[in-house]
């Protein structure tokens, strides 16, 4: 749903440039330092503890992914980039599609995390959710499942074509 183009040029790129507003806004100061915490379908720490003027710099490596935000997982690098005893500030940039935001409210309750909604009204996530297995009692073949999910509350068909060689194959 960060993909949806209700906000120009998509939401991520909305998003991303807002965060880079709030950090030229707040990073002043040269003893401040900036963490970025993506909760796309695998969290992971992008940016920690760095000053200003190097986060934003480094914005342009975020790209948006497919998939459910991971927020528990976020929730849990937070922890890791914030340090005890010192002021801090939790922004959460999201679409809104994800009511998933509620783990970081419990999680640093003490923060009051600030959330800022990026877009039109919220559209369910689209993505699509794949894994691959070898075919049971069936010797060099491959079982492909997954879901596949759109902004509509409509249900919608779709047909995906898939092309892949596991590691060690010599045909598709």
């Amino acid at each position: 749903s960060m993909r949806a183009s209700d906000a120009q040029p998509s939401r991520f790129e909305a998003a991303r440039a807002r965060l880079a507003e709030l950090i030229d806004a707040n990073g002043g100061r040269p003893d401040n330092r900036v963490s970025v915490v993506v909760a796309g379908s695998r969290a992971g720490i992008e940016i920690a503890r760095q000053p200003a003027s190097f986060a934003i710099a480094a914005l342009d490596r975020l790209r948006a992914g497919d998939g459910a935000a991971d927020w528990a997982g976020a929730a849990e690098l937070v922890a890791t980039v914030a340090s005890a005893g010192e002021r801090a500030t939790l922004t959460v940039l999201t679409d809104g599609a994800d009511e998933g935001v509620a783990a970081l409210n419990t999680a640093f309750a003490g923060l009051s995390p600030r959330r800022v909604v990026i877009g039109g009204p919220a559209k369910a996530n689209v993505g699509l959710a794949a894994s691959i297995a070898p075919a049971a009692n069936r010797p060099g073949r491959w079982t492909l499942s997954g879901t596949l999910r759109f902004a509509s509350e409509e249900p919608a068909a779709a047909t995906v074509e898939t092309f892949f060689r596991p590691e060690g194959a010599e045909v598709f």
